[in-house]
Formats: C-alpha cells, structure tokens, sequence
C-alpha cells in the first residue's frame, strides 16, 4: 500500500500484515482498511477508512501475459528492455512506480500483435526499489524492478 498521509501512521483491517494489503490473507469480498495516525506531539490521533473488493480469480488464465514476458537487465542501470512473445492487445500500457506509489514513467501502446518490444531509459530515475506494471485492458502484470 501507498504511505498515507501524513507518513508515520499504521494500516489495520482483514489481510494486512506491517502495512501491507495481501488479497489471498484477506479473501474474498469487501474489506475495510483503516489508516490510523497519531501525533507523537499532541497524542491526538485520526484515521481514515477505505473499502477494498477483492475479486475471485477464475484462474492462472487471468494472468495472460505474464508467462509471455521477460524484463531485462534487472537490476537495472539505464536501460530496461521488456519482451512480450506473441502479444496481442488493443492497448498495452505501462508504468513505473516508485516505493511511495508514485507513477515515474508512463506508456501506453494500441493494437499490438506477435512479437512485442520495448526499451525504456531509466536515467533520471533514483537508485533504488520501482515496481513495473504492465495492464493490457483486463490483465495486469507486476513484477519489481531495482535501478541500481
């Protein structure tokens, strides 16, 4: 999950373990998950509450792509490559988004078929820990990505 604001507070509720939100520990159905943060100062504390759906999965099929991809060189220093074998979108986009959430790249790509590639420059991205999502419309691939 995303820090909330203001940094420093504690997420609580059905399938969260130190700050993160894992649907399989939650299960199926409506969730509510609780931010709560506590002024260290004043003692005063306030939170916020937000309702998480997690959905059934019909299947490893959901996950079309994702035994189709490669990400390469990772870690990575300036330049990630990603391969999509015998891709097939009305639309691919893709992200970059950093440890606090963030979205640092962004791009999105119509009416691909066969063989899909692409490379990204990563220079002006900061050493570190990003996440790489790929969603085509109904599937979504994410996999960690370390700029080094």
């Amino acid at each position: 999950m995303p820090p909330g604001s203001p940094l420093g507070g504690l997420y609580s509720g059905s399938g969260v373990s130190g700050n993160m939100f894992t649907p399989v520990t939650a299960s199926t159905g409506t969730h509510i998950i609780t931010y709560t943060y506590t002024d260290s100062l004043t003692t005063c504390a306030a939170s916020s509450t937000q309702s998480v759906i997690v959905n059934s999965c019909a299947g490893i099929d959901e996950y079309g792509f994702e035994n189709n991809t490669t990400i390469y060189a990772n870690p990575a220093n300036e330049i990630v490559n990603i391969t999509i074998s015998n891709a097939s979108f009305k639309q691919l986009t893709i992200s970059i988004i950093d440890i606090q959430g963030r979205v640092v790249y962004n791009f999105e790509e119509k009416n691909i078929s066969s063989d899909y590639h692409k490379q990204i420059n990563l220079e002006g991205l900061a050493k570190g820990v990003y996440y790489l999502k790929l969603t085509n419309g109904t599937d979504i691939n994410v996999q960690k990505l370390v700029i080094q």
